[in-house]
């Protein structure tokens, strides 16, 4: 499986898994205003700190400040 996702993904499988969840986490954060830790555990984060710290790596926003600039209200 490692060589088919870094061949296909140019990524490793756990780094492809986490950006899937990340997309997912953002969406979420944008559109609903359930709790942050309950997206991090939703999209399968099981370590909020590391969530945070993902998430801030990809998105250069914590995920509190990134939902703050990015909501969209219905």
């Amino acid at each position: 499986m490692f060589r088919y996702t870094r061949k296909y993904f140019g990524l490793s499988p756990s780094n492809y898994i986490n950006g899937i969840r990340l997309q997912q986490a953002e969406i979420q954060l944008r559109t609903t205003d359930r709790q942050i830790t309950q997206i991090a555990l939703a999209c399968g984060f099981y370590d909020c700190a590391y969530f945070s710290k993902l998430f801030k790596k990809n998105y250069a926003e914590s995920p509190l400040v990134y939902r703050k600039n990015h909501f969209e209200k219905a």
